[in-house]
């Protein structure tokens, strides 16, 4: 996030080439000790590597780039968010009136060993955009809402809501 001359910008890569280098890897590294494995162990090691590997490949599908600017001068919000495994599928565009902002919320995520957040935007008429990665922690994504309340100046507090 970067703030200058009245512009707020918010980028964040997507992580799918490296993970498309580092399952290359897995991949070299992996097959050869996975099939040993399995002459020694049987199909459990196999059953293991694929649910592994189903595991990253989602993770790899949610992470998507995200490029939103926020300018005071112009009145306008413009986001961007990449398609999947960085793929014109899935991508979006859109452009926003900066007057129809009402408000930044922190978006709570029940996980099995501890919670995650995000940060968005909410507009009149209730629409939300993304403007964090989602496996935020509590404390980071709160100041990351604050920050952006701030730049916005915005009536209302910052929103926490599961």
């Amino acid at each position: 996030m970067k703030i200058e001359n009245d512009v707020l910008t918010i980028h964040e890569a997507s992580i799918a080439k490296l993970f498309l280098v580092l399952l290359g890897i897995a991949l070299v590294i992996g097959l050869p000790l996975a099939y040993s494995a399995f002459l020694d162990e049987g199909p459990g090691s196999f059953i293991l590597l694929f649910v592994i590997s189903a595991l990253l490949f989602y993770a790899v599908i949610q992470s998507r780039a995200l490029h939103c600017v926020i300018d005071k001068n112009t009145g306008k919000i413009i986001y961007n968010r990449g398609g999947v495994l960085d793929t014109k599928i899935g991508e979006s565009h859109a452009e926003y009136p900066l007057s129809t902002a009402t408000n930044v919320e922190v978006k709570r995520f029940v996980n099995r060993g501890r919670d995650s957040f995000e940060c968005r935007l909410v507009f009149k008429g209730g629409g939300r955009i993304r403007l964090s990665e989602s496996r935020m922690g509590l404390s980071s994504c709160e100041q990351y809402a604050r920050k952006v309340h701030e730049f916005l100046e915005l009536d209302h507090p910052v929103a926490f809501v599961d």
